[in-house]
């Protein structure tokens, strides 16, 4: 294969000359290089999906955290009512508050786990 002159060699790489006229190394080097910068874009693509995803995944995890934080509150100030409780009457309104707290800690932190499992 002849070289080409230098005024062709600038042509090609200023981008001037059709495909037709360039040869045929440089074809497929225009081609390997859009194939790449596909495959960059859909990598690019594949990562902010996954970023996305993740923090979407986090966010529902903190949620969870949050409400089971609440719930943990909620049953140390309902035992600390039974024990403050004088009447019969109080310590029963105690008592049942004691059991909602306690069943909805419990439901939060399974909640929380199978958040974390996914």
């Amino acid at each position: 294969m002849t070289p080409l002159p230098p005024t062709e060699q600038l042509a090609i790489l200023r981008g001037s000359v059709p495909a037709k006229g360039r040869p045929r190394r440089c074809r497929r080097g225009s081609r390997r290089s859009e194939q790449s910068a596909s495959r960059a874009d859909q990598a690019r693509l594949a990562a902010l999906t996954a970023t996305g995803e993740s923090t979407a995944a986090m966010v529902s995890v903190r949620k969870a955290e949050i409400l089971k934080f609440r719930a943990k509150a909620q049953l140390a100030a309902a035992e600390s009512a039974i024990a403050s409780a004088q009447s019969g009457e109080a310590r029963e309104q105690a008592e049942d508050a004691n059991a909602k707290a306690t069943a909805k800690f419990w439901e939060q932190h399974v909640e929380r786990v199978h958040r974390e499992a996914q």
